[in-house]
């Protein structure tokens, strides 16, 4: 079973976490709640500051996020005044999106079928998501695509990439937490793997676009899991 049918399934979590909310979230803690964050909401809304002071940019005017689920990320951003945009290729999330930022532009698709009509963002993000794509060629692309839309001195923060470096002690660690056996961790994912990324190919990727790019430890406040991912920022160079 891929990613996309485990999600798509009904009786996924995310879908009962909306479904408890009619699929109209009111707040932001709604929503971390319906993407089943561990995370305060306190803990979020510094996590959106952090992005603000790496991009250098207080408010945003046009923000694209890439897998935006319910739209929490996107939240505190709307909230400030920038108009948002989002994809998600899970219907329901995108209709959580839609209800709780009725200004906002969502539709329903795939990472690398987007269609904006030659739109150009100010901010463009992508959080844990890289990680459930097929290929490191399809997140390539998706990245490639992403790079695209953003002004000249817009920024692309993709955020939680799995580190090929840390795989191993990744799966060790997941285990533990899990408590189940190497056989129970291989049953699970033989069908269904994450994508783990080379933290120097990915960077290549942005610097053949023309970008500079950080890569960066993963910033999230309040995330114990962060040790094992890494940030990238791209900006055009001399933006950075």
């Amino acid at each position: 079973m891929s990613w996309k049918e485990v999600w798509s399934n009904t009786e996924c979590h995310y879908f009962s976490r909306a479904e408890k909310y009619s699929f109209s979230p009111e707040t932001l803690d709604d929503l971390i709640d319906i993407m089943d964050f561990d995370i305060s909401s306190q803990d979020w809304k510094k996590n959106i500051s952090s992005i603000l002071e790496k991009i250098d940019n207080n408010r945003p005017n046009k923000v694209l996020e890439v897998g935006c689920g319910a739209g929490a990320w996107l939240f505190p951003f709307y909230k400030m005044g920038s108009t948002v945009y989002g994809i998600d290729f899970l219907p329901y999330l995108i209709k959580c999106a839609k209800s709780i930022m009725p200004e906002g532009k969502f539709s329903v698709c795939a990472a690398d079928k987007m269609a904006l009509n030659k739109e150009r963002f100010d901010l463009i993000l992508c959080n844990s998501v890289f990680q459930y794509f097929s290929s490191a060629e399809y997140a390539n692309n998706v990245l490639r695509e992403m790079l695209s839309m953003l002004t000249d001195d817009g920024a692309c923060l993709v955020t939680d990439l799995f580190c090929e470096e840390n795989k191993e002690d990744y799966k060790m660690f997941r285990m533990s937490e899990l408590k189940i056996t190497e056989d129970e961790w291989d049953r699970r994912y033989s069908s269904a793997d994450h994508l783990y990324l080379n933290r120097e190919k990915t960077r290549d990727v942005c610097e053949k676009m023309g970008f500079d790019v950080k890569i960066i430890n993963n910033m999230s406040i309040g995330y114990n899991h962060g040790r094992f991912r890494f940030d990238l920022l791209a900006r055009r160079k001399n933006s950075i």
